[in-house]
């Protein structure tokens, strides 16, 4: 490389390279992104960095410091200096580079352009210093990940026109971390699409209790329930009673008798047995995981145009009787359906007459039972 390192630089150098190729140890690509900019960062002195990563499914741009909306920009801002200049085949071919060596060939130019006054300037993102590399993608073009460090101040780096050398030891990392976020990422849009496919309601925790996906007959359950948020911490809770099994998981045997594996609960307005197995390392993620399987006891409340079908109720009245069977107040069905308690109270009374029920807890089992 031809640069003397002090021990810090090497430390902090070989920090940067471990980040990079890191992503199987995050549940997210934005948290992998953001250990790579903080270490990138720390290596060279900057005060902001965005990482722009081509991935099949698109480009995920991150910074911690700038409005990552307004960072996304970047490539609309840049496009007459790209179309006039070719600026990112100019990156490819560097790979790290500094902002002086990138636009040298019109630099004066650089400093008259929209690009400089409209993005630069108000973003307060100076002396740019970047890594650059692509990727062949499905459609054999190519996906560009760039990451891109700033001052936030015009200045000079502390280790002057050789910051980009002292990066560029770190582009085999970047490639080689960018390949495995890649097949991370097929591998999880995979996951999803069979899990999508199922009927079954299934939520897929990772080792850090974050939910990493959820298919639809698992968001329909919580959208029917009216305190699906307590009901989706439950499930997370009965997927951290296995969590502390995760270290010792030699297998993918599912973990059915660990406590909490299997347990029953109650919202206010339904029952539900949840069942939560333990995923192994590169079983279906890249680290261990825990699917968690959602299952409604109590029949769900039948909607409102088979109530009124059933038992000859009017359009309000059979929106009430769907609120009834969930066993809500007065109250209650009030505020959900914009209407006075009096008005609600009402209703229910000409429910009950007109189901021969002889209270709301009959009611409401009869309008359970229609669906």
């Amino acid at each position: 490389m031809g640069l003397r390192l002090s021990q810090a630089e090497v430390e902090a150098l070989l920090a940067a390279q471990r980040a990079l190729l890191s992503p199987a140890e995050h549940a997210e690509v934005r948290e992998w992104q953001r250990a790579v900019n903080r270490a990138v960062c720390a290596l060279i002195g900057a005060d902001k960095a965005g990482f722009y990563l081509g991935l099949p499914d698109g480009t995920h741009v991150f910074s911690e410091e700038y409005d990552v909306a307004r960072v996304a920009q970047y490539p609309t801002y840049v496009e007459p200096l790209q179309r006039k200049y070719h600026l990112f085949e100019r990156q490819v071919e560097l790979g790290a580079w500094m902002r002086d060596q990138l636009h040298a060939p019109y630099l004066p130019e650089y400093y008259r352009s929209a690009y400089y006054h409209e993005y630069i300037v108000p973003l307060r993102a100076y002396d740019a210093v970047g890594l650059t590399v692509t990727l062949p993608a499905s459609s054999g073009s190519s996906e560009m990940t760039y990451l891109l460090c700033h001052h936030d101040q015009p200045g000079a780096w502390r280790r002057g026109d050789a910051t980009a050398e002292l990066l560029r030891p770190l582009l085999p990392a970047l490639r080689a971390g960018v390949e495995a976020c890649r097949r991370l990422r097929l591998q999880a849009n995979a996951l999803a699409g069979m899990l999508d496919a199922l009927h079954e309601g299934l939520l897929l925790f990772a080792r850090d209790g974050h939910l990493l996906h959820a298919n639809p007959a698992a968001l329909a359950l919580l959208a029917a329930d009216a305190d699906a948020a307590r009901l989706r911490a439950l499930a997370a809770a009965c997927a951290r009673a296995l969590l502390p099994l995760l270290a010792g998981a030699a297998d993918a045997r599912p973990l059915q008798a660990a406590a909490g594996a299997e347990r029953e609960l109650r919202t206010a307005h339904a029952a539900y047995r949840l069942r939560a197995t333990l995923l192994r390392e590169g079983l279906v993620t890249a680290q261990p995981a825990v699917l968690v399987a959602l299952q409604r006891l109590t029949p769900a409340a039948p909607c409102a145009a088979t109530v009124r079908a059933r038992f000859g109720l009017s359009q309000k009245e059979a929106e009430v009787a769907v609120h009834l069977a969930r066993g809500e107040s007065n109250d209650a069905i009030a505020r959900a359906l914009f209407i006075s308690p009096h008005t609600a109270r009402h209703h229910v009374e000409k429910i009950l007459l007109k189901l021969g029920a002889s209270s709301r807890a009959a009611a409401a089992a009869r309008i359970a039972g229609s669906g």
